[in-house]
């Protein structure tokens, strides 16, 4: 296997000993060194600062979200996707790009993805005319039904095609990148 070589420097830093302690027991859980360890949290934090200065979220249980989703019918989350989540997700992508594009979409899912804010992971993308996209969480089908909603009307706005299929825990959408025979 080919590690990828990264330059590194040297800088010291002081923090309290109980956090010393803390990030100690975080690493050797995660079975990693110290220095792996911070090295991802501040990457993390540089990665994703810039998106979540964008939203304001609120935290709430896992289990709590899964009960508020399940009351909600197809067509509200059809109306919730396009009128509040897709237009957010527009103005994260300029925010981080200068522009809301497929790219910036990728962004996105890749920076969620990565560290662990979401459940969902993309398994292919491909470049070309189609895309094909599996989000996959451990939520709900009306979790699916959001997102697949709110990328499809995210790609709309952008002239291209998106269709989506649903299961309880996944989002499996092909976006179509050029107009040839897309309603």
């Amino acid at each position: 296997m080919i590690r990828k070589q990264r330059r590194s420097k040297t800088v010291s830093f002081r923090i309290d000993a109980e956090l010393e302690g803390a990030l100690r027991d975080q690493a050797s859980q995660k079975g990693l060194s110290l220095n792996s360890y911070v090295n991802s949290l501040f990457r993390k934090c540089v990665e994703l600062t810039p998106i979540l200065e964008q939203l304001t979220f609120i935290f709430v249980p896992k289990q709590l979200l899964v009960e508020i989703l399940r009351h909600i019918d197809e067509k509200t989350l059809t109306s919730l996707a396009s009128d509040i989540v897709a237009p957010s997700l527009k103005e994260i992508a300029y925010s981080l790009r200068g522009k809301a594009d497929l790219e910036a979409l990728r962004t996105i899912i890749e920076a969620f993805t990565k560290h662990g804010q979401t459940h969902a992971i993309p398994s292919q993308w491909k470049n070309g005319e189609e895309v094909i996209l599996i989000i996959q969480h451990e939520i709900s089908r009306q979790l699916s039904i959001l997102v697949g909603e709110t990328i499809k009307t995210y790609v709309k706005d952008l002239g291209m095609h998106a269709e989506y299929e649903v299961t309880r825990n996944a989002t499996i959408l092909t976006i179509r990148t050029k107009n040839k025979g897309t309603p």
